[in-house]
């Protein structure tokens, strides 16, 4: 990215160049329906809503050892 000296320019310049190059790196236009986005998306949405109590995390051996050990250390 180019720098450039902001005090040469008043701050309505300045204002208006940002706001060019926000609008050039996030355009508020979304982009071309593609079928593959729809579908990774609409998968991301039904796991992100899936409660996740349903779907427990598996535990590693090495978790468990160290709970265990922290267990009998405590008694």
């Amino acid at each position: 990215m180019k720098m450039f000296d902001v005090t040469a320019f008043s701050p309505n310049d300045v204002y208006v160049i940002v706001n060019s190059m926000w609008q050039l790196q996030f355009p508020m236009v979304p982009p071309a329906n593609n079928p593959s986005d729809s579908s990774a998306s609409g998968r991301i949405a039904s796991i992100l809503a899936r409660p996740f109590r349903t779907n427990p995390l598996k535990r590693t051996k090495s978790v468990s050892k160290m709970e265990k050990s922290l267990a009998e250390a405590n008694q």
